[in-house]
């Protein structure tokens, strides 16, 4: 009975932790944290609020990026763009097409895609998104 009660407990800690820290953004398989200045609370917001109906790209990775780019201003909230994008080592870039459809994904979780399928990482910095070879 002790046992069941610690275990039900820390569980409910656990639990608690996570679902209270409201202050504690989500991150994904493919972010990696910025060891600079901490991007700005709003402008992870404004991306998770940008919310695609349907994202459907078949191309290179560099066309992928910036279709999300043109495509953002009509679902972002404020009807503008989700930001600029840095590509560090373009030249790497997956050689190969792509081909993606998802639906009712935010721009974060996009990008994360976009990423995982040709090997990139992201870091959400104050002014741009930094997509990078690991």
């Amino acid at each position: 009975m002790k046992g069941t009660l610690v275990s039900a407990v820390m569980m409910w800690l656990l639990l608690a932790g996570f679902s209270a820290s409201g202050q504690e953004p989500q991150h994904f398989p493919q972010e990696l944290p910025s060891n600079r200045n901490a991007a700005k609370v709003n402008q992870r917001a404004t991306l998770q609020a940008t919310v695609f109906p349907e994202f459907v790209f078949t191309g290179t990775f560099e066309g992928a990026i910036e279709y999300l780019m043109v495509e953002s201003k009509k679902y972002s909230p404020d009807k503008i763009s989700v930001g600029g994008f840095v590509l560090r080592q373009a030249d790497n870039a997956a050689a190969g097409r792509i081909n993606v459809r998802l639906r009712g994904r935010n721009a974060l979780e996009l990008i994360d895609n976009l990423c995982a399928l040709t090997g990139y990482n992201w870091t959400l910095k104050p002014h741009c998104i930094l997509i990078h070879r690991p």
